[in-house]
């Protein structure tokens, strides 16, 4: 498995980092069924940051991975109520996807997209402080 699950300290900000060699639908599963037990486990918002900083991705990788994680009307953790989704990436391929997650056919999910994982973090916090508030 090419990706990690990780928390930063002890806030509701999780990230998965995903490397090479990469398995679109596998990783992503892994990662969903630990953000799924983290949903159950806790109680209030929380972010997920996507962080693809050290993969290429293909044109494949990206279909396979949408409709993996972004399939309208079921259930995906990524699209939870609770969670606010960040992904982080310089690769021109991600960066068209974050915004075709907006349209219909994926649900219509709000992804942030950010440049590096200190970025990302900082956009929770902010996020997470205004949920607070």
């Amino acid at each position: 498995m090419a990706v990690e699950f990780k928390q930063v300290n002890a806030e509701p900000i999780y990230y998965g980092v995903y490397d090479e060699p990469q398995n679109p639908v596998q990783d992503s599963q892994h990662v969903a069924d630990k953000l799924s037990e983290v949903i159950n486990s806790t109680t209030g918002p929380l972010v997920f940051i996507w962080d693809l900083s050290k993969i290429t991705v293909s044109f494949s990788d990206l279909v396979i991975g949408l409709n993996d994680v972004f399939k309208r009307d079921a259930e995906t953790p990524f699209t939870h109520p609770r969670v606010r989704a960040v992904t982080v990436s310089n690769d021109e391929l991600v960066h068209f996807g974050t915004e075709a997650v907006g349209q219909e056919q994926y649900g219509q999910a709000d992804v942030k997209l950010v440049a590096s994982l200190d970025e990302a973090i900082a956009f929770a916090r902010q996020y997470l402080a205004e949920q607070a508030a």
